[in-house]
């Protein structure tokens, strides 16, 4: 697993980001990892696979009380102020929903994003709250790719297509410069 940490304040700036999983102990995972020049996103490299890059999170983002409940609702618990345990309703929850702001205020577009995603369907949602690109779409857009390298992700997902796997044995991976 890698994380990007801001190493003056000891902050986490980003989920952990899993490698796949490896042939043997002594296959190497992310080779190569560093954050675009933009600071939007973290570019790596996974040994025997290829270059991916994930989404950054925004700088400054204050979370609106309306998402501290709808979190709380999410995880169906509240801790209260006597650091007891609340077990929310699904009524809390369909509320907690329902003060979603259609429009997000100033500062609010990272919740309104993340609080949208959440509330998607895993089927029908985007990869991660800052793409546009459903699972599916991801997975069709590898195979039209074409490349061994995309092949290869694909066989990630969906290990029994044999025209993948065929594309996939083609992959030579570059060593890292």
């Amino acid at each position: 697993e890698m994380r990007v940490w801001n190493f003056r304040t000891g902050e986490c700036l980003t989920p952990g980001i899993r490698d796949t999983p490896r042939k043997s102990k002594e296959q190497e995972g992310v080779v190569v990892a560093r954050v675009s020049d933009d600071d939007s996103k973290v570019v790596f490299r996974i040994s025997e696979h290829a270059f991916f890059s994930r989404p950054m999170p925004p700088k400054n983002t204050l979370l609106p009380e309306w998402f501290l409940q709808f979190a709380e609702a999410l995880a169906r618990r509240r801790i209260t102020e006597d650091g007891r345990i609340d077990v929310l309703s699904p009524a809390d929850f369909a509320a907690a929903v329902a003060a979603i702001p259609a429009e997000p205020g100033q500062g609010e577009e990272t919740a309104v994003r993340w609080a949208r995603w959440l509330t998607t369907p895993p089927a029908t949602r985007p990869l991660s709250p800052f793409d546009d690109q459903t699972f599916p779409e991801y997975l069709a857009s590898l195979k039209e790719q074409g490349s061994p390298a995309a092949a290869r992700e694909y066989l990630r997902f969906r290990p029994n297509d044999a025209t993948a796997r065929e594309r996939a044995a083609k992959f030579v991976p570059a060593p890292p410069k």
